[in-house]
């Protein structure tokens, strides 16, 4: 009881220490890019003569690997992946398309190596990302297939206790990183504004850490996600319909 009890402390304080950071610059960054992130989609849609843009909110279920090099201690992290698209723009001639996205991935991970030791172990990421891919347009129905990379921050904290019960706990690190992956998007136009998309995504980096004895890489694998999706396309004035709401229902 007295050690669950010690790792239900530091856990939390190691998660209110280090996460209100993350999340307020998540929160921060949006605000802030947002803006400018439309008006930048819209001065393209001008110039290319389309109307094509989209914007969503992504979340759903990751899962990462973690692998000890000079020990036996190999972990499955379980996490989340959130992502805003401040826009996809679809003004290129056909199919392609460009996207600007601010993605947030948080794994967590824990286990006995075969000396009776318990490890605890996160891992974050926050980025800024670049999408190019291409949308297969079947009716109502689109099927994107994209690849992206971005920079951004990060972020890994871990917890030793020995088989004797001796509990370390080791600072969250942060330094700056890449992320890049893949995968397929599909979504479908429910209404005339407001569609919904189902996104399967792999991951290709990964990160080298330490802590206590121990030497390992992180690598996430893959997520999957729910997508809400706003469509910013402009309707002619001859094509609405007086009888339809706002969204287009």
């Amino acid at each position: 009881i007295t050690i669950s009890s010690a790792y239900t402390t530091i856990r939390a304080q190691q998660i209110n220490k280090c996460f209100p950071h993350s999340k307020k610059f998540f929160l921060l960054a949006t605000v802030c890019l947002f803006p400018f992130s439309i008006a930048f989609a819209q001065e393209e849609k001008e110039e290319s003569g389309k109307d094509k843009t989209l914007s969503w909110f992504a979340t759903g279920s990751a899962i990462a690997d973690f692998k000890a090099q000079n020990s036996d201690l190999s972990l499955k992290m379980d996490g989340t992946h959130n992502e805003i698209a401040f826009w996809q723009d679809r003004g290129f001639d056909g199919g392609l398309f460009d996207g600007l996205h601010l993605l947030s991935l948080e794994f967590q991970g824990e286990g006995r190596d075969t000396s009776g030791n318990y490890h605890i172990v996160e891992y974050r990421n926050l980025s800024l990302t670049y999408s190019l891919g291409y949308d297969w347009a079947m009716g109502i129905a689109h099927l994107q297939s994209y690849a992206a990379i971005g920079l951004g921050m990060d972020y890994h904290s871990a917890t030793h206790t020995s088989a004797a019960g001796k509990i370390t706990p080791y600072e969250e690190k942060s330094e700056w990183g890449y992320q890049t992956y893949y995968g397929l998007n599909l979504i479908l136009e429910i209404t005339g504004k407001l569609w919904i998309g189902y996104s399967l995504n792999y991951f290709m980096d990964s990160l080298k850490i330490q802590y206590h004895d121990i030497q390992a890489t992180i690598t996430p694998e893959k997520s999957q996600t729910l997508m809400l999706v706003w469509n910013w396309e402009r309707l002619h004035i001859e094509t609405i319909d007086p009888n339809e709401t706002f969204f287009g229902i």
